[in-house]
């Protein structure tokens, strides 16, 4: 179990864990990554009240543990477990204005070296635990008030989780695992418009003062990305 055969690389990301992914396929999936899902996800929400983008059944979750309305207004983060644990970090109250960032973990790594740090996370995550055989290269860290930090205490959750996780199996094979919908980006389909468009789009999302999906994708994804399908390739 968790055996890769060499040469051969494994990319899995958010919701893999998840359901509908079996025990059996989760616990051979958990080995191969070598990771453990906590069971706990989450996502950034612009507006809280918007019924659009909140799905019902996380405002069903809220309603069934708390045993009251779902009256959030405003940007925030939810996090939920298995349909029966819910919490709510309401940007203000307790969360900053930017609450959850990704950030490469020192030494930073060659295949990190072109990702950029603090970067706010726009989107759906999991929380996972790392096991000793992957090394972490970043973390998820949250950035949240005193009231913030309580209620994450108070519900087991840590501060800084990771977020990119690397194991190398004895086999000679590569599992990388991000805890984050990393690849769901609203992109236009359009083809690159000019050499270096990377670099300028590094520069420009760089200014953004909110968690934006564009930004996490020009600032972090793309360029980690690059160099991880550039090694595969040369590695064939």
């Amino acid at each position: 179990m968790g055996a890769l055969p060499a040469g051969k690389t494994l990319v899995a990301e958010f919701n893999t864990l998840g359901s509908p992914t079996g025990a059996e396929a989760r616990a051979t999936l958990e080995s191969a990554l070598g990771v453990r899902w906590t069971r706990w996800i989450g996502r950034y929400f612009v507006r809280l009240e918007d019924t659009d983008e909140v799905p019902q059944w996380l405002r069903n979750d809220y309603e069934r543990e708390w045993n009251q309305p779902w009256r959030f207004e405003g940007p925030g983060y939810a996090l939920m477990q298995d349909d029966v644990h819910c919490e709510v970090l309401r940007v203000g109250f307790e969360s900053d204005a930017i609450g959850l960032t990704i950030e490469r973990e020192r030494p930073i790594d060659p295949h990190l070296a072109g990702a950029a740090d603090r970067v706010p996370y726009p989107y759906w995550f999991d929380v996972v635990d790392d096991q000793a055989d992957a090394a972490r290269l970043a973390s998820f860290a949250w950035h949240l008030t005193p009231a913030g930090r309580e209620r994450m205490k108070v519900r087991g959750l840590p501060l800084r989780f990771p977020a990119v996780t690397r194991r190398r199996s004895p086999e000679g094979g590569v599992a990388w695992y991000f805890a984050g919908d990393f690849a769901d980006n609203p992109l236009d389909p359009e083809p690159v418009p000019f050499l270096g468009y990377l670099g300028f789009r590094h520069f420009v999302e760089g200014i953004k003062m909110a968690p934006s999906e564009t930004a996490f994708y020009w600032r972090f994804y793309a360029p980690m990305m690059e160099t991880i399908l550039s090694d595969n390739e040369g590695s064939r």
